[in-house]
């Protein structure tokens, strides 16, 4: 059954559990979690904490990022810090919805000068190959036409967001992005049309 709303709220975060008796272990924490620094250890440096006992404010994927870089550091003497760059959200409704970096909210509060160019899903071959209409891209770009963030939405938004996140962190321009081949009849066609848009 298919259901119909103006507004979606989403509230899938939990609180961590600090009531634990850290303080007995030198480990300090505050009531959005507890405090690590960038590779992830405690303030009782032999103590390494991950995913939403550091911060109720993030999602599964980003907290099984830091699991596997809290283990690593665990068990290695090469320490990796973890960046948490760009913000990556998703939310598995029907059609998917992605929101990666800035948005338009983020660039005007930062007062950063941004250009953003949305493309209907309906533009790519796959929309008409699979009758699937309902959907875009939106990316962002600041003055220098670097991609500084994006939202997806429609089929397969949280596969298509990986792209996206990636092109954000390393800075990549919409020419760069719009110029790297894309597999003809993909959803991700609409990414790299989006990005043609803001050349």
């Amino acid at each position: 059954k298919s259901v119909r709303v103006d507004e979606i709220l989403i509230a899938d975060q939990q609180l961590p559990a600090t009531d634990l008796g850290l303080e007995n272990a030198g480990v300090k924490y505050t009531e959005n979690g507890i405090l690590v620094n960038s590779s992830l250890q405690t303030s009782a440096r032999h103590i390494f904490a991950a995913g939403n006992v550091t911060d109720a404010n993030i999602q599964t994927h980003t907290a099984l990022a830091q699991s596997r870089i809290a283990a690593h550091n665990l068990l290695h003497n090469n320490k990796i810090k973890f960046n948490d760059s760009p913000r990556l959200q998703v939310a598995f409704t029907q059609p998917e919805i992605a929101q990666i970096g800035m948005n338009e909210y983020d660039c005007k509060a930062k007062g950063i000068s941004a250009k953003i160019a949305i493309v209907p899903l309906t533009t790519t071959v796959r929309s008409n190959i699979t009758d699937q209409r309902i959907g875009f891209v939106k990316l962002i770009v600041d003055k220098k036409r670097v991609i500084i963030g994006g939202t997806i939405v429609g089929p397969h938004a949280s596969d298509m967001a990986a792209e996206l996140a990636l092109a954000v962190r390393h800075k990549i321009t919409s020419e760069e992005l719009a110029s790297t081949p894309h597999c003809f009849t993909s959803w991700s066609e609409a990414v790299r049309i989006a990005a043609g848009k803001l050349l």
